[in-house]
């Protein structure tokens, strides 16, 4: 994606009604953002999680939780980051998600 592109994005996501979109989008600003500016990709992870778990969209949950143990391991966080991949590993267990479960002992 073009970075350009991210304010516009940014408030796509905010106006978005859909709820799936908005959760989409809020992954992919923070996917953008974990490398530059890991806070605000955090926050943006952290706000596609809650709403993923409200419209109970597991997949993208699963994608979330993910990202912020990424993100944690990134800042040197590893507890946290440890405590996010094992709930991802549980995630991705329940939800048979093979490419998930990767991902998830990718990050431990």
């Amino acid at each position: 994606m073009d970075r350009s592109n991210l304010p516009s994005l940014i408030v796509s996501a905010e106006k978005a009604v859909d709820s799936s979109d908005k959760v989409k989008m809020y992954i992919r600003i923070s996917e953008e953002l974990k490398y530059n500016y890991p806070d605000k990709a955090l926050e943006y992870a952290q706000k596609a999680n809650e709403l993923a778990l409200n419209v109970m969209d597991d997949p993208s949950r699963l994608k979330a939780v993910i990202l912020m143990a990424d993100i944690y391991r990134a800042t040197a966080e590893y507890k946290t980051s440890m405590m996010f991949s094992m709930e991802a590993k549980e995630l991705a267990t329940q939800l048979d998600d093979l490419t998930g479960l990767a991902e998830s002992h990718r990050v431990l």
